[in-house]
């Protein structure tokens, strides 16, 4: 997998107001962390973040962070070529993306600094592939995916960009597992979690069961408002009925 540089400028004020202010000059707001040093607070080009970020293996891949000094803040932001040689750089991947729901657009990002780890966990999307040669799904069933980014231990240089998972020979009430999967060299499961489920087409004596078992869930539950409603109404006209009697 190939080492994709990031340049980035160190970020000295901190708060909301500022982040704001660096968004609106298209910077992104990050932090950098690190098991060994202090965390380090940065500043992204938007420009570079978005259209890293398309690639669906984003949150696999493995950066270079170059930092600079102010002095180069434009040419971050416009994600132009720096001359100058970087006063540090990181190797490291990201761990948390943050966005703005409003405005679609990303508004903070945390990376993690790959130190003497020979393996870290990773989140793996996965990728469904043969729907069209699974017959149950053919035939109306349908697919739950329970997690779209399965959690797995990877050897630094084995993280693989997505998880295929074969849908060809599973059968109805069938559930994939980590375990089911062929993980790739390098890599391997931290817990046997479950990813998604396929399940069968409802018949119709199955809909007509399950319509007629609502149907008599709402009538009991009409008839007990009904008796409530009785019960009430009694009650207030034996109130009346005993205020009467008083005033006599």
């Amino acid at each position: 997998m190939s080492l994709i540089k990031i340049n980035c400028v160190k970020r000295s004020d901190i708060g909301s107001a500022a982040a704001r202010s660096h968004v609106k000059k298209g910077l992104v707001p990050g932090v950098v962390y690190s098991k060994k040093s202090d965390n380090i607070n940065l500043l992204i080009s938007q420009k570079q973040l978005e259209k890293l970020t398309q690639d669906i293996s984003f949150m696999t891949r493995i950066f270079e962070l170059n930092f600079f000094d102010q002095e180069s803040i434009e040419n971050v932001i416009k994600n132009k070529d720096i001359n100058s040689n970087s006063i540090a750089k990181y190797r490291v991947i990201p761990k948390d993306i943050q966005c703005d729901k409003i405005k679609d657009t990303i508004s903070h990002i945390d990376f993690a600094i790959i130190e003497d780890e020979k393996e870290i966990d990773v989140k793996i999307p996965i990728c469904f592939v043969n729907r069209d040669k699974c017959e149950t799904l053919k035939y109306g069933g349908r697919l739950l995916i329970l997690d779209y980014n399965p959690k797995i231990r990877c050897k630094i240089d084995f993280i693989p960009e997505v998880l295929d998972i074969d849908l060809e020979n599973k059968k109805v009430n069938s559930v994939i597992r980590i375990a089911d999967i062929n993980l790739p060299d390098g890599c391997r499961e931290i817990k046997n979690t479950d990813i998604a489920k396929i399940f069968g087409k409802r018949g119709k004596e199955e809909e007509e069961k399950i319509n007629n078992a609502v149907s008599a869930e709402l009538s009991a539950d009409q008839k007990a408002a009904a008796e409530a409603a009785e019960v009430a109404k009694k009650a207030i006209n034996d109130d009346k009925k005993t205020d009467k009697d008083k005033k006599k």
